[in-house]
């Protein structure tokens, strides 16, 4: 375990709190940005499938805890959304703009649509047309996930080891 990893669930448990306290007031589009979702997505982007599938869980845990639903629903769909991104990723052209949004959208698509399905298994009496409404906050997520990478990216090369080539 690196000492980055010790640092994700404090991390996620701000997120969440952030999200849930002053980002109902910060208003981008008709939707709040899902700021733990955008870290899973970012984490599992440049990480792969199982460091994002364990921020998954953690952030879902979090969500979880602060939601009326059911626990485990988010965590459940953000290790999905995680496992799926990741792997979408690997067989996908590297590209740092066009890869990152698209799997942005895709993610949180991923995300919202398991979370209603697991919802609907659970009993709730969703609306089918409920995924239909996500359009707005598939749209922001794939454009806040741009600087969110980036930034992931540019720390990952200050605080990395420094890779050595022998001549």
């Amino acid at each position: 375990m690196r000492w980055r990893d010790a640092l994700v669930v404090p991390l996620l448990a701000a997120l969440v709190v952030l999200q849930l306290s002053a980002l109902p007031y910060v208003r981008l589009l008709p939707v709040t940005p899902q700021l733990a979702l955008l870290a899973v997505l970012v984490w599992a982007l440049h990480r792969g499938p199982e460091a994002g599938a364990f921020w998954g869980f953690a952030a879902g845990i979090l969500t979880d805890l602060f939601a009326i639903t059911p626990l485990g629903v988010s965590a459940v769909a953000m290790m999905a959304t995680a496992l799926l991104v990741a792997v979408l990723k690997r067989l996908l052209p590297p590209n740092r703009i066009l890869i990152p949004m698209f799997l942005g959208g895709v993610g949180t698509f991923a995300y919202l649509l398991g979370s209603f399905l697991l919802l609907r298994l659970a009993g709730y009496d969703l609306p089918w047309s409920a995924p239909a409404a996500a359009s707005p906050l598939i749209l922001l997520h794939a454009v806040l996930i741009l600087p969110a990478y980036w930034a992931v990216l540019a720390l990952e090369r200050l605080a990395g080891p420094r890779r050595v080539e022998l001549s």
